[in-house]
């Protein structure tokens, strides 16, 4: 999901509920786990970058606890 699924497929994607269940499943460990926690995501967009036809990464924006 993610900057992962927009670098593979060169289109956006978007995640409009992060879940708890969501966050453990692409956490590397306990402590990235809480770090994420903490930080209350609550959606997010990934992006490629694309130049000349050519996907050459992608970011990922999330947006976390005042929804805008």
């Amino acid at each position: 999901q993610g900057s992962i699924a927009a670098l593979r497929t060169g289109q956006t994607t978007l995640v409009p509920d992060i879940s708890d269940e969501l966050l453990v499943a692409v956490s590397y460990n306990e402590a990235h786990l809480q770090m994420m926690r903490a930080l209350q995501p609550r959606s997010s967009v990934g992006v490629p970058i694309i130049v000349r036809g050519r996907t050459l990464g992608s970011i990922m924006l999330v947006m976390s606890e005042s929804r805008r």
